[in-house]
């Protein structure tokens, strides 16, 4: 069963998220699950429209609960395609005011054994909307690939600006 997350809602600190989702066999979900420590991953409950519930994985999690196995947890430094290095970092570009201004340094990624997990850090440069470069920023990107298919998930895309977004960057990309 794959889900497709519609509307996705953090509940503040106790970490917990809630989303509505449509099923690949057109049933409808709503979903409650516990971020992890990794600030990435999640686990928790489906309750199906048809009032079966179901046990839910997101991020690194999802293929243990997909298929019963321990989902694969070892990422590891690994160097990016081309193609993966182009698609994420034009995902973090699209999050700018002047993506064209962009000048991105420092990038390093990790990927766990299947490649179907792959974590991004970099630092990126831009102009703001006054026209001024705003210095190097850290930045933290996650995609997955599903059947062939990469996909930069853009709730977990990260640029730093803020303290608190400092401090999930550097746990992120520390580690």
């Amino acid at each position: 069963m794959r889900l497709k997350v519609r509307r996705l809602y953090t509940t503040g600190q106790d970490r917990v998220i809630s989303a509505t989702a449509q099923c690949n066999d057109g049933r409808t979900a709503t979903l409650r699950a516990r971020l992890e420590p990794d600030l990435v991953s999640a686990r928790g409950t489906a309750q199906m429209s048809d009032g079966t519930t179901a046990q839910v994985g997101v991020g690194k999690l999802a293929e243990g609960v997909e298929t019963g196995k321990p989902a694969p947890s070892a990422i590891v430094a690994a160097a990016l395609t081309s193609s993966e290095r182009s698609a994420i970092l034009e995902a973090v570009k699209s999050t700018l005011k002047d993506p064209y201004s962009a000048v991105i340094s420092s990038v390093s990624a990790k990927k766990n054994a299947g490649g179907t997990v792959i974590e991004v850090c970099g630092l990126i440069n831009a102009k703001n909307s006054f026209g001024a470069y705003v210095g190097n920023r850290p930045f933290f990107a996650f995609a997955t690939r599903t059947a062939g298919v990469l996909t930069v998930s853009p709730g977990i895309l990260t640029i730093a600006n803020e303290p608190y977004e400092l401090e999930f960057v550097r746990q992120k990309c520390s580690a």
